[in-house]
């Protein structure tokens, strides 16, 4: 989805540095825009970073508590629990801008498709899918946009 959450952040963060940090007088409302702004570059970093360095401690996490386990340092409660845990494989994780990326090419994919001379129900079948991708979209912006804007 264009643009990406990360770029979102960014033109929030531009925004209050030119146009509302000029606009501040007190020491206090300049202390919570300053605030506002390290914690809105904290969520991009967590955005962009989070995903891979959860996916590196599961799997080190998963590694130590297993051959822990194995070697018998663990009573059998804790060791059957880590077992259990250990039976489903670890996710694999992709970053967003890499899914962000391929959605993008699929895009240009069907857009070419939807300029194609098709059949009324192939036709059909691209809208549902636009319907469902909008559906999605719409489930995490309609609750966050809504409301008076002043």
């Amino acid at each position: 989805m264009n643009p990406s959450a990360q770029d979102i952040l960014r033109g929030c963060v531009e925004n209050l540095e030119e146009l509302v940090a000029p606009e501040l007088t007190s020491p206090h409302a300049k202390s919570a825009m300053m605030c506002a702004r390290m914690l809105i570059n904290h969520v991009i970093l967590r955005l962009e970073q989070e995903g891979a360095a959860l996916a590196a401690d599961c799997r080190e996490k998963r590694k130590l508590l297993c051959t822990l386990a194995d070697a018998g340092e663990f009573p059998a409660s804790l060791a059957a629990e880590i077992g259990t845990l250990a039976a489903d494989p670890e996710p694999d994780h992709t970053a967003i801008a890499v899914l962000t990326a391929r959605d993008d090419a699929w895009k240009r994919l069907f857009e070419k498709a939807l300029a194609e001379p098709l059949s009324p129900a192939v036709r059909d079948g691209l809208r549902a899918q636009l319907a469902a991708q909008i559906g999605r979209e719409n489930s995490y912006c309609a609750p966050a946009l809504d409301g008076p804007m002043f």
